[in-house]
């Protein structure tokens, strides 16, 4: 290329910040709408006028409707817990450039604790205080701070849920937390379900199921209005919440024999997984994923995880498989464990298994424990 055409070039390419300055605010906004939302987070930062601009509902709008199809990827979150007093940051992995970034928690305020549960593009945090619990989009560091629980003395394993609408002209969210009550004379447990609607602005309680059973934590996933739970119990045992019709089900296909654990996820067809150790005398040989037919009366298994990866995974928890988590996102199944920085992948439509890239930011000699979620980059959601 001669000098006189790379002068020209890098004239067209360097726009004059004038030229900026002078555009049209609707246009500049148009423009912004076709960037990655994480660029988005930076623009945020640049002027006041900028941050009121791309975190207002009209331009939550047009972006939703200019956006590219990948720029709607959900996010690979992994938080790192116990930690939010000193680091008040949440690493996102984005499936569109195979690439992790840092998203500031700051804004939340410091009762914050862990996060218990995501959905859509909100997080649910607990906090310090029992029965207490925010909801925030860290895209648009908005948070709304919810009434406590009508139960008192919850007990601190309760499963905690959220559940967003699906519909694009709804702005809603239910949390859902399941546990038990002790009882005044501390000599019983009361179990207890109570479903908080951002609608309604407060908690109901509805009627808990009448087995006596506890729910394994990080084993609960949503589908539409319904929400999946395994008990602790050997063997395991699924069961179902229905919030329109509010009411407990035990499902009526037996689960495949031989599990050392296992964990429902829901993909976003509504298809039901189950994820799972397969072995014997609690030691998992073997990691399978199964479907639930369309008549929900059988099990079928889809895949195996590959040897290799297995023996990985598996060692990284030492067995103790409470510390295993799974979630779905469109069509990823991501496994993960609390002593691990690393997570492994599950490609349905392709039907094949991967390690996801490492965050380099993140030691893999460190000893805090890491929760993994998924994330849909959402700026409509909880606008306050």
């Amino acid at each position: 290329m001669s000098s006189s055409s790379s002068d020209r070039w890098r004239r067209i390419t360097h726009f004059d910040p004038r030229i900026w300055s002078s555009l049209p605010h609707d246009l500049l906004l148009r423009i912004f709408a076709c960037l990655p939302i994480k660029s988005l987070l930076r623009l945020r930062c640049v002027s006041k006028e900028w941050n009121k601009a791309l975190t207002s509902l009209n331009f939550a709008g047009l972006q939703s409707r200019v956006a590219s199809p990948s720029s709607r990827l959900p996010w690979i979150l992994m938080f790192k817990c116990h930690s939010y007093s000193t680091a008040r940051v949440l690493r996102a992995f984005d499936r569109s450039s195979n690439k992790w970034f840092a998203i500031s928690l700051s804004f939340l305020p410091p009762y914050t604790t862990d996060i218990a549960a995501s959905s859509g593009g909100l997080l649910c945090f607990k906090t310090i205080h029992p029965g207490h619990f925010i909801v925030c989009n860290p895209l648009l560091s908005s948070w709304r701070d919810l009434p406590p629980l009508k139960t008192s003395n919850m007990a601190r394993a309760a499963v905690i849920t959220l559940l967003t609408t699906k519909s694009s002209t709804s702005n809603t969210f239910k949390v859902v937390v399941a546990g038990s009550r002790v009882m005044d004379d501390l000599s019983s447990c009361e179990r207890v379900t109570e479903v908080f609607d951002s609608a309604a602005g407060s908690w109901r309680r509805i009627q808990a199921p009448g087995m006596a059973f506890n729910f394994r934590s990080e084993t609960a996933c949503c589908g539409e209005e319904t929400i999946h739970f395994t008990t602790s119990s050997d063997p395991p045992l699924l069961f179902s919440l229905n919030l329109e019709q509010s009411k407990w089900t035990k499902s009526e296909a037996p689960l495949p024999e031989s599990l050392t654990y296992c964990i429902p996820v829901a993909s976003e067809r509504g298809v039901l997984h189950l994820v799972g150790g397969h072995g014997q005398h609690g030691i998992t040989k073997k990691m399978r994923i199964w479907k639930l037919g369309n008549n929900q009366k059988r099990w079928t298994e889809v895949d195996t995880m590959p040897g290799e990866i297995c023996a990985k995974f598996v060692s990284t928890c030492f067995h103790n498989y409470d510390q295993i988590s799974s979630t779905a996102q469109q069509d990823l199944i991501c496994f993960s464990c609390l002593t691990s920085p690393q997570a492994a992948v599950y490609c349905i439509p392709r039907n094949s298994w991967m390690w996801l890239p490492r965050c380099e930011q993140v030691s893999l000699r460190s000893n805090s424990a890491h929760k993994w979620f998924s994330l849909e980059p959402n700026l409509k959601q909880l606008h306050l």
